[in-house]
C-alpha cells in the first residue's frame, strides 16, 4: 500500500469516527431528559430510599437477632454463661472503679482471658525483645545508674514500643491487656520517676528539664478526646469521673461539639470542684445540666411569616413540615439557652484569659 492510500484510508476512518459520534451525541441529547427522569424522579428516589432503608434495617434486625440469641443460649444452656450474665450486669451498675475492675478480672478468668493476658507472646508486638527492655531498665534502676539510664532512655524509648499499641491488645480482655506490656509502662514510668527525683547535685535541673523535653517527643503526653453526639455527650462526664477518681485524667483534654462544652466545663474546675460536680448531689452542687433545650420555632424569616397565614389549628401539624422546608431541621436547638448555660459552667474568658487560667489550672491541682 503506497503512502496516499494510507492517508486517504486514514481520512476516511476519521470522517466515519465524527459522523458517529455526531449521531450518538444527538441521540443522548434527545433522549437526556428521559434518562434523567428515570433516574432522579421522585418516584424513583422514593423506591432507592425505601430499598436502602430495608436494608439498613434487615442488617440491624439480623445482627440484634443474633446477639439475643447468643445471649439467651448463653444463659440457658451453660452455668459459666450465666455467671458471665450475672458479671456483665453487675458491672454495668457499678459506680467505682475499684469495684468495676474486680469484676472485670472475675469475668477474664471465667472466660479464660487470664491466661491471655499472663502469656507474653503474641503475633501483635514483639515479647523478646519488650523482656529484655524491661529487663535492662530494671536493672539499671536497682544499680542506681542513672546516667546510663537516662541514655537508654533518650535513645530508645517510644510510647508504641514493638506494637504495643496495636488496637487488638486492648480490645479483649476486660480487665486490661498483656501483663507483659502494662509491666512495660510501669517499668518505664518508674524510671522516669527516678531521674525526676533524683539528686540535683547529680544531675542539674537545666539537664533534667532537657531530658524531659526530648523524651516527651518520643514517648508522648496522653491526652482525652471527646467526640460531639448531643445528648450522649454527658457520658464523657462518667468517664471523666472515673479517670478523677484513679488520679489518671490527662493534662490535655479537648472535645468537638457536646465533647467541647464538656471539656471546657472540666479544664475550668480545680479539683474541689470537680469533687463537688463529680460526687456531689445534682440537687445541691451548681452545674447546671440543661445544656440541650430545643424549639420548634421557625427561624426562617419567610417560613414564619407563612407559619402566621395558617389556622390557628393546623400549626402544631404543619410546623415541623415548615421548620424542614425553610430551616433544614424540623426541631432547633434553642442557641440562646446554651449560651447561658455555658456561662454558668464555665465563665466567661477571652483565648487569652483562658490559656492562663489552663496554665495556673495545672500547677494547683493534681492534673
Amino acid at each position: 500500500m503506497s503512502s496516499f492510500d494510507g492517508v486517504h484510508t486514514l481520512d476516511r476512518a476519521t470522517k466515519y469516527a465524527m459522523e458517529k459520534a455526531l449521531i450518538a451525541q444527538g441521540y443522548l441529547i434527545h433522549h437526556l431528559p428521559e434518562v434523567v427522569n428515570f433516574l432522579f424522579s421522585p418516584k424513583q428516589v422514593v423506591i432507592h430510599l425505601a430499598l436502602v432503608t430495608l436494608l439498613q434495617s434487615a442488617v440491624m434486625g439480623i445482627t440484634f437477632s443474633r446477639k439475643t440469641f447468643k445471649r439467651w443460649w448463653r444463659l440457658l444452656m451453660s452455668d459459666a454463661g450465666k455467671r458471665i450474665q450475672k458479671l456483665e450486669q453487675k458491672m454495668e451498675q457499678c459506680s467505682t472503679y475499684k469495684d468495676w475492675i474486680t469484676l472485670a478480672e472475675e469475668l477474664d478468668c471465667i472466660r479464660g482471658l487470664d491466661k491471655w493476658r499472663a502469656d507474653d507472646s503474641s503475633p501483635l508486638f514483639d515479647g523478646r525483645v519488650l523482656r529484655k527492655r524491661i529487663t535492662d531498665t530494671q536493672n539499671m534502676l536497682f544499680r542506681s545508674d542513672i546516667f546510663d539510664l537516662m541514655f537508654r532512655l533518650r535513645g530508645g524509648l517510644a510510647r508504641d514500643q514493638d506494637g504495643t499499641q496495636h488496637e487488638g491488645l486492648y480490645t479483649l480482655a476486660a480487665a486490661g491487656t498483656k501483663n507483659i506490656v502494662e509491666k512495660y509502662h510501669n517499668t518505664v514510668a518508674t524510671a522516669l520517676n527516678f531521674v525526676c527525683d533524683s539528686d540535683e547535685r547529680e544531675v542539674p535541673d537545666d539537664a533534667k528539664l532537657a531530658f524531659f523535653n526530648e523524651t516527651r517527643h518520643s514517648y508522648g503526653r496522653t491526652a482525652l478526646l471527646l467526640s460531639g453526639g448531643a445528648y450522649l455527650g454527658y457520658y464523657h462526664m462518667g468517664v471523666s469521673k472515673a479517670l478523677w477518681g484513679e488520679g489518671l485524667l490527662p493534662r490535655v483534654i479537648s472535645g468537638a461539639s457536646a465533647g467541647s462544652l464538656m471539656a471546657a466545663m472540666i479544664g475550668s474546675k480545680t479539683d474541689k470542684e470537680l469533687q463537688e460536680i463529680f460526687y456531689g448531689e445534682e440537687d445541691t452542687d451548681d452545674f447546671r445540666r440543661d445544656y440541650f433545650k430545643t424549639s420548634t420555632a421557625i427561624r426562617s424569616p419567610t417560613g414564619a411569616r407563612l407559619e402566621k397565614l395558617l389556622p390557628e389549628f393546623l400549626r402544631p401539624y404543619l410546623n415541623p413540615l415548615l421548620c424542614l422546608i425553610f430551616d433544614g431541621k424540623i426541631i432547633n436547638l434553642d442557641i440562646q439557652h446554651l449560651k447561658t448555660v455555658v456561662i454558668e459552667n464555665v465563665g466567661q474568658y477571652t483565648f487569652q484569659e483562658g490559656a492562663r487560667f489552663v496554665h495556673t489550672l495545672h500547677h494547683t491541682t493534681r492534673r
